[in-house]
């Protein structure tokens, strides 16, 4: 996989090329507003499993709830964790928007084609302690492949799970939803803006941000959802 070069705002939607093809799958069109994604913990060589899980779990409930609202309903399609010991395969050693090779060895890994029953699935990555953005940034939303076959992975550091922010997942899924593949446009206002208080701002509301309408059709259009 190749990044990108791209500079990055907080929690800025960035593109990669991916160097291997992805598996062309036929999607169905969304029939109820759902979106699937798939929970993966890299977890540190001193760190328990549920230091992330059971963070991640509350922020996730709080994540679907501000989705419901506006109705779209997001289910977790499975979790697992990978543990990092000395110099191994699932190790970070930093995270970086649009990413770095660390980052694109660890997604080949982990991605599994981004389908399930076919219709398309965020891959959320959740890094432990020690692992972080450089500041202020706390998560990252990516796609790679081509308009057709493409792949979102969100990165998502511990600090963001365990913060004193509870809509950076909210403001990622964002960047998922308004997702069309490499091609993507801006007219929605799904990428990040300067609109005070709005989810999609570049730098997250810590309390009730809101949605445009635009935003908001946009995000119920998305191809994304099933």
């Amino acid at each position: 996989m190749k990044f990108k070069s791209i500079k990055a705002n907080l929690s800025s939607n960035q593109i990669l090329k991916r160097s291997q093809p992805l598996l062309n799958k036929k999607v169905r069109a969304a029939t109820s507003n759902r979106l699937d994604i798939s929970v993966n913990y890299l977890i540190g060589a001193q760190e328990r499993t549920n230091d992330i899980a059971n963070p991640f779990g509350r922020l996730f409930n709080f994540t679907k709830s501000y989705w419901a609202a506006y109705g779209i309903n997001i289910d977790r399609n499975g979790s697992t964790s990978y543990r990092c010991t000395e110099r191994g395969t699932y190790c970070l050693e930093s995270l970086s928007c649009p990413g770095n090779a660390r980052m694109a060895q660890l997604t080949d890994l982990i991605f599994n084609g981004g389908f399930a029953d076919g219709h398309r699935v965020v891959t959320v990555i959740v890094a432990g302690k020690d692992v972080s953005f450089p500041s202020p940034t706390l998560g990252c939303t990516q796609t790679f492949g081509n308009k057709n076959k493409f792949g979102v992975i969100i990165y998502l550091s511990r600090d963001a799970i365990i913060g004193s922010d509870p809509y950076i997942l909210a403001h990622e899924i964002g960047h998922a939803l308004y997702v069309t593949g490499l091609n993507s446009n801006n007219k929605a206002g799904l990428i990040d803006n300067s609109i005070p208080g709005n989810l999609m701002n570049k730098i997250v509301p810590i309390k009730n941000p809101t949605l445009t309408e635009g935003q908001i059709n946009a995000a119920r259009k998305s191809i994304m959802l099933y």
